[in-house]
């Protein structure tokens, strides 16, 4: 018996969080049966078990035998007791439901698909299982023409549906071996949102709207029009006049090497069409309307506008670039030209490509550098941003700036005792970090080291998105509890959104370190004294960390732009709209003129000038309205489902800042408020 034991793996210590009873018990009576242990004389190991089950099994074995002990039952009753804790009975009217909705998910295979309604299948004690079997295959199956083809079959059997299935797979696998791309499903931030229904774009394979994750099976179909493959008749361009999507790649090689990876493309939108951004460029003393394309890598002309531009057009030279269309269809590329060329004040030496047919001339991103074009997402070009730095250098200065309103005072209680904390320790990588910042802070006059002071705050540090330190003061424990808070209110959000709206063109400004361009008196200073590890340092400016900062912040900014039209302010972040572009030109000067005045400084690297839209207050705003932002929808998608009553707050607080979007709110998020009653598990 000891040499059978010691060749026989046992499956161990059992895992309720990621092992099934029912099979660990099999491999259990499979490994016993293999050591010699027979069916009538497992009672002998019941010892073998209970040592291979572990702590937390064994605990439980001994609750459910409770006033006995494990080891003085016989072994068929502690698997017993485990399959009633572990797999109690099922109702099979239950459980027969949720084997009649079984359907194949999207991106499921046949093989996890049959898995799946064979578990189900079984807890259902079915009379005529393989029958059962048989028909949810049938009718769960994905593909509509499958499940034709099944019903076609005379004397289906449960054995014949699998094989079929499995053997449609396979060849559409071989068909189709790159049909599993996909295209995202963009979100438009201009319908209603509703999270859990995400809207597919119409295929421009077939031109039926596919749902998420769907494979398109005319993806490499060959055209009975136009003869191509990629498409059918009904969505072929050249049927319909439209203009062909190409995309473009570059190779350096003998041959063309089309790879998804290396490809970029140029895009035409048939939906929500906007009119092309163009530019009037100057070749070789010619003027040439040209689209600006910056998803084009390389600047292109048709042979038609190459013959009409010149009388004796420029010599071609020969070239291993190659074109190709968005469905990998080669172009033909006649040739490249070096052109001297001119967009405004700009001129440079590029290169051009010349392509065979008609079609418009796009500037790619090769052009960019040499004439200076960025895209930045802005109407004002760079030069009319560098201008505006220039006619308000003190706005845009580096330095820090200083308020020229009166000094901060804040309010200490008369019962409140002054506290002494101890300077935390900074962890060892961020030392030398730490103090590289307090000394900078030093030099800007916003921290004065000092020998002694009533009051003193930890530092709490905070690590920004870009890498660098935000040093702050922990002042819960310390001035918030002893001072007084301003009761200034802080703008609700709508009234922010009331005011932007019916604008056309939109700016968003960013100070430059918000609070701490406003100073405080020398008590204040002392009272915001930090303990720092390189020594006590009284507070200058008003600090971070203070509950009455962002009050005493917002009366200052307040009170500047009360007046103003089509202007909303919410602490740092400044909006400007304007109906028309001149109506916000001056708008957005009279805002910097007073900004100067007061002696602010603007962070010149994250403010946008004259856009089409802002993203305000977590909303995007623009001629059309508000909108959800993008990047707070796509936040909310990718959000993790909630595994527990907490991480169900989180998330429906998060769903609920766009409420306002959320047609039938109530009724969609009832199921979820429900599960945190307190008696729901």
């Amino acid at each position: 018996m000891a040499s059978n034991i010691a060749n026989i793996v046992f499956p161990g210590r059992f895992n309720p969080k990621t092992d099934k009873w029912c099979d660990y018990k099999e491999q259990l009576l499979c490994a016993l049966d293999a050591a010699g242990y027979e069916e009538t004389n497992l009672d002998k190991a019941r010892s073998l078990f209970l040592s291979q089950c572990g702590k937390e099994t064994y605990s439980l074995i001994a609750s459910l035998l409770v006033p006995n002990r494990p080891t003085n039952v016989n072994f068929s009753d502690i698997l017993r007791v485990l399959d009633q804790f572990y797999e109690p009975e099922v109702n099979e009217i239950l459980q027969a439901g949720k084997f009649h909705k079984r359907q194949q998910l999207q991106s499921e295979s046949v093989q996890d698909f049959v898995s799946a309604i064979s578990l189900l299948g079984a807890k259902c004690n079915f009379v005529d299982l393989k029958r059962q079997l048989r028909d949810r295959l049938v009718l769960g199956v994905l593909d509509d023409r499958l499940r034709r083809e099944l019903l076609k079959i005379k004397d289906l059997t449960y054995e014949t549906a699998v094989q079929t299935c499995l053997n449609h797979q396979a060849a559409l696998l071989d068909l189709y071996p790159d049909a599993n791309e996909t295209k995202q499903t963009p979100f438009h931030v201009t319908e209603p949102m509703d999270i859990s229904k995400i809207r597919s774009n119409d295929c421009r394979h077939c031109s039926r709207a596919h749902k998420p994750g769907e494979k398109c099976p005319f993806i490499k179909a060959r055209c009975f029009y136009c003869k191509r493959f990629g498409h059918i008749a009904a969505v072929c361009n050249k049927r319909s006049g439209k203009t062909q999507d190409i995309s473009n790649i570059e190779n350096s090689g003998e041959e063309a090497t089309f790879s998804d990876r290396s490809m970029m493309g140029i895009y035409v939108c048939s939906e929500n069409y906007r009119q092309a951004i163009t530019a009037d460029v100057m070749i070789e003393g010619v003027k040439v309307t040209m689209e600006i394309d910056s998803g084009a890598s390389r600047t292109i002309i048709s042979e038609d506008t190459y013959n009409k531009l010149w009388s004796i057009p420029p010599s071609l030279n020969a070239t291993n670039i190659k074109l190709v269309t968005w469905t990998r269809e080669p172009l033909k590329v006649l040739g490249e030209v070096n052109v001297h060329v001119k967009l405004g004040a700009k001129e440079a030496r590029c290169d051009l490509i010349v392509v065979s047919g008609k079609g418009p001339s796009l500037l790619g991103r090769n052009w960019f550098h040499g004439l200076n074009i960025e895209i930045v997402g802005l109407c004002w070009s760079e030069d009319k941003i560098t201008n505006l730095v220039n006619q308000f250098p003190g706005l845009f200065a580096s330095e820090l700036g200083e308020y020229k309103g009166p000094l901060v005072s804040l309010h200490v209680r008369a019962d409140a005792t002054p506290k002494f904390l101890k300077a935390r320790a900074i962890p060892f990588p961020l030392k030398q970090q730490v103090n590289e910042e307090l000394n900078k802070m030093v030099d800007q006059g916003i921290l004065t080291p000092v020998n002694y002071s009533n009051w003193a705050t930890p530092l709490r540090i905070v690590k920004k998105d870009d890498g660098s330190l935000r040093i702050c003061g922990d002042y819960r424990a310390t001035v918030n509890a002893a001072i007084d808070v301003d009761s200034f209110p802080l703008p609700k959000a709508v009234e922010a959104f009331v005011k932007l709206s019916g604008g056309r063109v939109f700016s968003k400004l960013d100070l430059k370190q918000a609070y701490t361009q406003l100073k405080v008196d020398d008590k204040t200073a002392m009272l915001l004294t930090l303990n720092t590890p390189i020594g006590l340092m009284k507070m200058n400016r008003l600090a971070f960390g203070v509950n009455a900062a962002p009050a005493i912040f917002q009366r200052v900014m307040s009170t500047a732009f009360a007046d103003k039209e089509g202007v909303a302010c919410l602490l740092d972040d400044i909006a400007i709209m304007g109906r028309n572009e001149e109506e916000h030109e001056q708008r957005l000067y009279e805002v910097l003129d007073k900004l100067h005045d007061m002696g602010f400084r603007l962070n010149v690297s994250k403010c946008i000038f004259a856009a089409e839209s802002i993203t305000f207050l977590g909303h995007m705003i623009d001629a059309n309205g508000l909108h959800p932002a993008p990047a707070k929808v796509k936040e909310i998608r990718e959000k993790p489902a909630p595994t527990n009553k907490e991480t169900l707050r989180a998330f429906l607080g998060l769903y609920n800042f766009y409420e306002k979007f959320l047609p039938d709110k109530a009724t969609l998020l009832e199921p979820l408020y429900r599960l945190l009653d307190s008696k729901r598990p």
